[in-house]
């Protein structure tokens, strides 16, 4: 280990210190923070400037990437085609609406007679790299919009796509154990603030050939307007959501096996809750929290917790990440920093301990093009599918989809098209 591998260390101890697994079970109560502000779409998405790890990870040599950038995008460069990329509109159309801190309504669990899904299947872990990966509308302009295209992870080609019923957006999706079966949100594309989101899923067949959507029979009174803002457990029995209904936001649980709903209100309105990622056992979910005014922070909340606030209920695990998620059966986070306010700068991958605060760097590199954090991990937890940053003339914020063996630290660049991102990735 050289001495600059250290410092970075270092840095990433001072969000491992912050780290209290007690505290996660039994938080301590904090009021609530005022909401004021615009809510944004994913297109506005800011990423927030780092403290002490910025500084370090500028000075860190990169990684060597497995296989060469191979795709520069065939678009014009410039800003993305409207619509390209957002789910649909804001929560409200125009003007500052009025501050409502009171509870959203619960979720519905059946519809039209019809019972409630009792879980999602799951057909066991992946051996190795999943075999297929599906976007919310990875290439700009190519499909219908916000249609899911699967792709295959070995070679970047569409196998197939599923285009959104009518009047409606696909705006988040998330995958079980196996790379077969996914869940996906559908949001009204009607300009007004009060919708319900429904979940349905689909399966891939042996050659990654998606079939129909089936509806879960599950009404979520609110709008998915974020990446990662759902994710279900590999074994298919928990979905995790995080919703905003106007001046509101929620972060929801179901266990489809019980029926049980557990809802905590979001944080305030000026922030986005998103990055979603559930522990295998449910119990632990962890959430990505950005402030429209600035400021990042990751927070973990225990399922079993009271109703209420959210803020209130979570454990701050870190400051710093601009990306992370919880793996290795929920005793670690997985993390990524990134210095964006640079136009040229590093992003690093690490993990770090639950408990006991170790830490470490899995990969980074230096002097990336709009450098953005991002990344999907697989429900066997050894792999992220990482959205890295790529140049492409006149424009910012492109990425190109790659494999990052969280064991190894190699990165394999997937020959698919460079897009506009974040987008939602699910594998």
């Amino acid at each position: 280990m050289n001495r600059l591998e250290d410092r970075l260390r270092d840095a990433f101890k001072a969000d491992a210190d912050t780290v209290r697994p007690e505290a996660i079970r039994s938080a301590p109560m904090r009021p609530a923070r005022s909401a004021h502000g615009r809510w944004r779409s994913r297109r506005a998405r800011i990423l927030v400037p780092l403290t002490a790890a910025t500084a370090v990870i500028a000075v860190v040599t990169g990684v060597s990437l497995a296989v060469p950038l191979v795709h520069t995008p065939s678009q014009p460069a410039g800003p993305p085609t409207p619509g390209m990329h957002s789910p649909g509109p804001f929560p409200f159309p125009t003007g500052e609406p009025p501050v409502n801190n009171g509870p959203l309504p619960l979720p519905v669990l059946g519809h039209d007679g019809q019972s409630a899904s009792k879980g999602v299947p799951s057909s066991g872990p992946t051996q190795g790299v999943p075999q297929y990966y599906v976007t919310v509308n990875i290439v700009p302009g190519a499909p219908p919009l916000n249609s899911l295209v699967v792709r295959a992870t070995a070679t970047g080609a569409v196998v197939g796509t599923i285009d959104p019923p009518a009047g409606t957006s696909f705006t988040a999706i998330a995958a079980t154990a196996g790379d077969r079966t996914f869940i996906t949100a559908l949001s009204p594309t009607s300009s007004s603030c009060v919708v319900e989101t429904q979940i349905d899923q689909f399966q891939l067949d042996d050659q990654g050939v998606p079939g129909p959507l089936t509806p879960l029979n599950i009404s979520i009174p609110a709008n998915n307007v974020e990446p990662g803002t759902l994710s279900i457990t590999p074994d298919g029995s928990t979905i995790a959501y995080a919703t905003s209904l106007c001046t509101r936001t929620q972060v929801g649980v179901i266990d489809l096996a019980t029926g049980h709903v557990a809802t905590w209100l979001g944080p305030s309105f000026d922030q986005n809750t998103m990055g979603l990622s559930l522990s295998p056992d449910g119990s632990l979910l962890a959430y990505e929290t950005e402030s429209y005014l600035g400021g990042n922070t990751v927070a973990i909340l225990r399922t079993s917790a009271p109703g209420g606030s959210a803020v209130a209920r979570s454990q701050v695990v870190s400051r710093t990440a601009a990306w992370a998620a919880l793996g290795d059966n929920g005793t670690a986070l997985y993390t990524c920093t990134a210095n964006p306010s640079a136009t040229v700068g590093p992003v690093a991958y690490g993990m770090q301990a639950l408990a006991g605060g170790s830490q470490r760097v899995i990969a980074s590199w230096r002097d990336l093009p709009y450098p953005q954090c991002w990344a999907s991990m697989d429900p066997s937890g050894g792999y992220l599918l990482v959205q890295y940053p790529v140049s492409v003339k006149g424009a910012s914020d492109w990425v190109q989809p790659a494999v990052l063996n969280l064991r190894t630290g190699q990165l394999r660049l997937i020959t698919a098209p460079a897009y506009y991102g974040p987008a939602d990735v699910a594998w």
